[in-house]
């Protein structure tokens, strides 16, 4: 017995004999039930200010990093972890303001010759950081500047109101610019059908600023998108594009924008 009704009356687990309108025994009360789910609920983390980070860790302790990535997200690990990887969090002074770790046997992917780990790992962002290091004990594998300014991105084709037909090809074209002189930018592009409730990539890691991309013959809808995502290695900037339309055609080869 437990008392969940409103009135705070204890309540039969099994069903509660004084509800109106039971006429047989239930596994368990309206009452009861309604208190359990909201004990046992699993709600989704929220989302938070991540990092995405990518690479390569070679036997001997040293790596080849990809462009980072800015953006929210739930982080794979949480600040304050421990682990034989450290990642250190330093301010405008060189002074480390946030710190935390990892193993490499939790994020990382044996490789099929087995002589490099793959890693790609979801990292906590943090607030007035300058530089991200992370180290193998005392070896420093990389470090990533944080530069005063994200990059800017801006979509220019396909830029929506338009309609393509099946096995056309699009002119994905952006423009793309840091403040930040010097900034070298890679650019992400991926394509939804469905409005944005998911993304299949098209590319990564472009320095170019257009891409084609073939539409397969049985792609069909109302509400295609394409989106940019664009890196100076570390901060991020994103555009989406307007919606646009695919329906059928025959033998199309044109190229659009």
């Amino acid at each position: 017995q437990a008392p969940c009704d409103p009135n705070n009356t204890p309540v039969d687990f099994m069903h509660d004999p004084n509800e109106p309108g039971v006429d047989v025994i239930r596994w368990i009360s309206n009452y009861t039930f309604a208190h359990l789910s909201s004990i046992l609920e699993v709600r989704p983390a929220p989302e938070v200010p991540i990092i995405g980070t990518s690479g390569i860790i070679f036997p001997n302790g040293t790596g080849t990093w990809y462009p980072w990535y800015r953006y929210f997200g739930i982080p794979d690990i949480p600040l304050n972890d421990t682990g034989h990887f450290r990642i250190l969090y330093l301010n405008d002074n060189g002074s480390k303001i946030a710190e935390t770790g990892f193993d490499s046997f939790a994020h990382l992917s044996e490789g099929q010759e087995r002589n490099v780990s793959f890693l790609s790992m979801k990292i906590p962002d943090v607030d007035g950081v300058s530089k991200i290091v992370i180290q193998n004990g005392t070896q420093v594998l990389v470090e990533r500047i944080v530069s005063p300014n994200p990059p800017k991105v801006k979509i220019i084709g396909p830029n929506g109101a338009g309609t393509f037909k099946t096995n056309d090809t699009i002119k994905i074209k952006w423009n793309a610019s840091d403040l930040d002189r010097g900034d070298k930018l890679w650019s992400s592009v991926s394509f939804s059908q469905d409005n944005g409730t998911t993304w299949f990539p098209v590319t990564t890691e472009l320095t170019d600023k257009e891409i084609n991309l073939k539409i397969p013959p049985y792609l069909l809808t109302n509400s295609a998108l394409v989106r940019v995502i664009t890196s100076d290695g570390i901060n991020s900037a994103m555009h989406v594009s307007m919606p646009f339309s695919i329906i059928p055609a025959s033998n199309s080869t044109l190229i659009k924008e």
